[in-house]
């Protein structure tokens, strides 16, 4: 649901901005007559990149629903091999199945941290950013524009942190033989977050 707001204010802001320009462009110029004609067809813009916008929301939803599956499963897995590591499992010298999901988990943990840490950096930066932003606008420092256009930016930028964080771990896991059983399943996922960031990098 956030990220479908997010993304409708967006595009809401663009539109706006684009009505705000035409207006503008016809008062100055004293052409009148063509300027129904303009909103019009603007209009029929702003419909359609409503419907993309519940289109992407469909999505946005699917795939976090899938996220949502994927880690349940990831999160199944850590207590399983952190129980196989305490009841004292074969030592992974050995290399008995045992042992290798052993180290599989031992990877994974670190792998989900080694990406996590510098998007939770980033989450931090922007939030941060964020509240500069609103604190400099109370201050009279910058007008509402400025602020709303900044704060949008921000905003997407927030979204695509996390949304890029998913990605990452899913293509790192696809490429790992130790889940090559889920390989088709995460090839699906990735296949499904692909588009969404390509739409948040064109904002």
């Amino acid at each position: 649901m956030t990220g479908k707001l997010l993304l409708l204010a967006v595009l809401l802001a663009l539109g706006t901005g684009l009505v705000g320009g035409l207006i503008g462009v016809a008062l100055f110029s004293g052409d009148t007559a063509g300027l129904e004609d303009e909103i019009q067809g603007l209009q029929g813009r702003l419909n359609s990149l409503q419907e993309t916008v519940s289109n992407t929301a469909v999505q946005v939803q699917e795939t976090a629903a899938n996220l949502a599956q994927l880690q349940g499963a990831l999160d199944g897995l850590r207590g399983e091999l952190a129980s196989l590591r305490e009841a004292g499992v074969s030592s992974a010298a050995e290399q008995t199945p045992s042992a290798a999901l052993a180290v599989a988990y031992v990877d994974l943990t670190s792998l989900v941290n080694q990406i996590f840490e510098p998007v939770q950096t980033t989450v931090d930066f922007k939030n941060q950013e964020l509240q500069d932003l609103r604190q400099r606008h109370e201050a009279g420092e910058i007008d509402d524009e400025t602020y709303r256009r900044e704060s949008l930016k921000v905003q997407v930028e927030l979204l695509a942190a996390p949304l890029n964080w998913d990605l990452t771990l899913i293509q790192k896991l696809a490429a790992s033989s130790e889940f090559a059983d889920i390989q088709d399943r995460l090839e699906e996922l990735r296949d499904s977050i692909l588009p969404l960031r390509e739409r948040l990098d064109e904002l």
